[in-house]
């Protein structure tokens, strides 16, 4: 670093009241964590925090650049990711601060990839903030995921911070915050394998939700920690002088380190509340760890061995996560031994890498792997990887299922809570607790679920819907017949499951539709009319549902009759009847007490008055109009189908004209689409582009209604006739990420 460096830190570093060797300690730290270092980069991510915050304090009184700095030693030590997350922790605020710096600057200093990552930070606290929907908040957090891994685990690291400083907070606000946490932010550390960082979350939690219980059961801990120390330390003693004079463990020269773990307050709480047993009572509250070092995962089922001899294997309670890692990842076997008559001891042993993956989880990745891309040697474990897939299928398809059932899908997702069944053939399969047979029958193979019919377990023939437990043997019965029915959704526990159901269901659905939009185009044919696309939304809005496939699918499935269609374009072409019947104009004057008789009769003309265009329908030349006489001093044009016009005819029927476009001098017809999609920062050039192309169009201007990752615009142009719109809403509708284009 050089002098003038030097002189910046030290002028910004008295201004928000730090000292440079605040400054030289963390870069120092990093130097140690990582073997390279972009150290002009990290000092200037240094003075731009310094200034971003300069002026703001905490409520604990610290200087808020204090904050992100903590979140930035949380990523060296505790969830330790790659140099690029160290930037964006110290960055992380700046966009909520508003002042200084704004998210382009940090793009142009730092790249695109810090600016990214700092902006999926960013958004998902502005939903925090708003207290939007539990649902919304999953989503948030989910879908940050798929732009980087990143942005999840840092805010993570955000939170953690913040638990361990809530005492500073307003009571309501602790309990919000807690319950946030409990809820959302533990689940994914569990997901991410963070198992550390979850039980101290979940503890956090459950301190500032339950406080009266919280500490009842610290005290209880306390009262007995030298009772259990020592409990311990006895149940120890024995296997730790039979692993250091094993022979085998020697000739490898296998050292190995033997920890007593602490179970955590808010899972005792559980299992007083599981076991309705006091604390006092419960038994099996005491652990311990053994770690060896050694690559050879056969030395834990060793040692487990060496184990059994000493004590007696508390029954049903072996767990192999070393054959069989969890989906986070996580590897170790755990057994419960009984360490006297009155209590037990559970036992974890794994391989020092093993413990590394379950104390750091996904962040272990960016240990091992740091030649990398963070986000890709993350994304090379299978698990974690199919995972994400799951997730963001859900989501692709929650339009699928209402929103409390995706939700718990969700949940259930994050949940790791496995159960272990077997096959007729012994072959070992891992599935989500409360799986039935239909679970099992889709995680062996989609054509299996789809045919499933019932099946045996233990021998036993049981329903679909039945709850499988672990040890079980499930036999599945299928017929060529059966096809998945919606009402399985309501009891399947896996995403295999239900993404299998949903996919035949969404095909059948789209099969259906075909047929279904044949018979409805046969059916207009043989009744000689038609309707235009926007009077085919219409006609799905008045129906209650939501797009024009729905029109086809429902009426296949016999829930539209004929008599539905005839009415509804009774009523939509009630216009032209009444003029056909009713109205004829003569020369450049006009009756209204004409009768229909006379009517019939007369050629239809025009009255010699002013024409103007219905603001309220916005007809394009081209469109099915009508003309209505106001005051008999003007006309005014609307689609036929307007339902203001209607409105305005419903007691003033003889004011009703037939027009045609040969009698409209516009050149130029203003006109509204809407246009839905995906978030996407290239939709207004692109968009612009097309209509640049087509000659005749000129852009009014965008009106705009975004959620964070949702699009929705209204495009206000003109142009010359139908054509030309239907030409634009085609490749507006062409344009990736575009799911709709209507006219209003």
């Amino acid at each position: 670093m050089d002098r003038t460096d030097t002189l910046v830190i030290e002028e910004i570093s008295d201004r928000v009241k730090l000292n440079d060797t605040q400054v030289e300690n963390f870069v120092n730290e990093c130097k140690i964590r990582f073997k390279k270092i972009d150290e002009k980069l990290l000092r200037k991510a240094f003075i731009w925090c310094f200034e971003s915050h300069q002026n703001k304090i905490l409520n604990s009184g610290k200087p808020f650049c204090s904050y992100p700095l903590e979140v930035a030693k949380i990523l060296l030590y505790e969830i330790p990711l790659d140099f690029t997350s160290i930037i964006c922790a110290l960055l992380h605020e700046i966009p909520n601060s508003g002042e200084k710096y704004t998210l382009k600057d940090i793009r142009t200093e730092f790249g695109s990839t810090v600016a990214e990552i700092v902006n999926g930070i960013n958004k998902i606290q502005v939903a925090e903030n708003l207290s939007i929907d539990q649902f919304e908040n999953y989503r948030k957090l989910l879908l940050s995921l798929f732009k980087d891994v990143r942005i999840m685990l840092i805010k993570l690291a955000a939170r953690l911070y913040l638990m361990r400083n809530l005492h500073f907070s307003e009571r309501d606000e602790q309990k919000k915050i807690a319950r946030e946490t409990l809820e959302i932010y533990s689940p994914f550390a569990h997901r991410f394998g963070l198992g550390t960082i979850k039980w101290e979350l979940e503890d956090l939690s459950f301190r500032y939700l339950h406080p009266e219980k919280y500490f009842e059961i610290e005290k209880m801990l306390q009262l007995k920690y030298q009772e259990r120390v020592k409990f311990l330390e006895e149940f120890i003693e024995p296997i730790e002088q039979n692993l250091k004079k094993n022979e085998l463990l020697k000739s490898l020269n296998v050292k190995f380190e033997i920890n007593k773990r602490a179970k955590h307050i808010y899972s005792i709480y559980n299992k007083t509340l599981i076991r309705q047993k006091p604390v006092d009572e419960l038994n099996d509250i005491y652990a311990i760890r053994i770690i060896l070092d050694t690559d050879d995962e056969n030395i834990c089922f060793y040692v487990y061995g060496i184990i059994s001899k000493l004590y007696e294997q508390v029954p049903e309670t072996f767990k192999n996560y070393i054959s069989y890692p969890k989906k986070n990842g996580y590897q170790s076997l755990h057994i419960a031994f009984k360490g006297d008559e009155t209590k037990n001891v559970e036992v974890q042993i794994r391989t020092k890498k093993m413990h590394i993956v379950a104390e750091k989880g996904v962040a272990a990745h960016f240990v091992y792997k740091r030649g990398l891309i963070p986000a890709q040697s993350i994304l090379e474990d299978y698990e974690l990887s199919k995972w994400m897939d799951e997730v963001k299928d859900l989501f692709e398809n929650e339009n699928a299922e209402p929103r409390e059932v995706l939700l718990e899908s969700i949940k259930k997702n994050l949940a790791l809570e496995e159960i272990y069944v077997f096959t007729p053939t012994n072959e070992f399969k891992i599935l989500p607790k409360d799986s039935t047979p239909v679970d099992f029958a889709y995680h062996i193979h989609t054509e299996i679920g789809n045919h499933c019919i019932g099946a045996k377990v233990n021998g036993k023939v049981v329903p679909l819907n039945y709850k499988l437990s672990s040890g079980d043997i499930v036999e599945i019965l299928t017929s060529e017949t059966q096809v998945p029915d919606r009402d399985w959704l309501s009891f399947v526990a896996s995403y295999r499951a239900r993404a299998g159901i949903n996919k035949f269901l969404k095909e059948e659905s789209k099969r259906i539709t075909e047929i279904g939009k044949k018979m409805f185009s046969d059916f207009l044919a043989l009744s000689k009319i038609s309707f235009t696309k926007e009077e085919l939304y219409k006609f799905s809005e008045y129906l209650g549902l939501k797009d024009i496939d729905s029109i086809y699918e429902n009426y296949a499935l016999n829930k539209i009759d004929n008599k539905t269609i005839l009415n509804y374009y009774s009523g939509m072409d009630n216009i032209y009847r009444k003029i056909k019947k009713k109205f004829s104009w003569k020369s450049d004057t006009y009756d209204l007490s004409q009768d229909v008789s006379e009517t019939e009769k007369s050629e239809t003309t025009i009255p010699n008055l002013p024409i103007s265009i219905a603001s309220c329908c916005n007809p394009v030349r081209g469109d099915s109009v009508i003309g209505i006489v106001v005051e008999g001093k003007s006309i005014t044009i609307h689609r036929s189908f307007c339902q203001k016009a209607r409105e305005e005819l419903s007691d003033h029927s003889k004011n009703l004209i037939n027009i045609e476009w040969d009698n409209v001098n516009e050149e130029l017809f203003y006109t509204e689409l809407v246009i839905e999609g995906n978030d996407n920062p290239d939709y207004i050039q692109n968009i612009t582009n097309i209509i640049l192309q087509s000659h005749n169009t000129k852009l009014i201007g965008f009106k705009f209604d975004n959620s964070e990752d949702n699009f929705k615009s209204i495009l206000k142009v003109k142009v010359t006739q139908t054509s030309e719109l239907e030409d634009l809403t085609e490749k507006i509708q062409q344009l990736e990420g575009i799911k709709k284009v209507y006219r209003i």
